[in-house]
């Protein structure tokens, strides 16, 4: 998950709490308006937080199994492979690799070819 997507789900999570806050309190009667919309605020804030929070942890918890998983894949990958040397011949009796090209790129000229002409 993104950052932006916890976010907009802990505050999605929060606008349904915070209904359900307001929706009791205007049930119950007992309530004056102005308690109530504090208190619709306060759930909407606490919410918005700890739904953040608990998403933020878990989204911790599966970067850091998933950093684990990769690590655990390129070391397989990299692993050499073992076996009896009489059965493939390419393993007993490697090829030399061939060596790239040379890479034509930036190479600074020489000031005294260029002050020469």
């Amino acid at each position: 998950m993104t950052n932006a997507s916890i976010m907009f789900t802990a505050f999605i999570v929060s606008i349904i709490c915070s209904v359900i806050v307001f929706v009791a309190g205007l049930f119950s009667g007992v309530v004056r308006m102005g308690t109530l919309f504090l208190r619709t605020f306060y759930a909407l804030v606490m919410a918005c937080a700890a739904t953040y929070f608990i998403l933020m942890v878990f989204d911790w918890y599966y970067e850091k199994k998933k950093k684990k998983f990769d690590e655990s894949q390129t070391a397989a990958n990299d692993k050499p492979v073992e076996g009896n040397a009489t059965e493939n011949p390419a393993v007993a009796n490697p090829q030399p690799v061939e060596q790239p090209a040379e890479q034509v790129g930036f190479k600074p000229l020489n000031p005294e070819v260029v002050s020469s002409k």
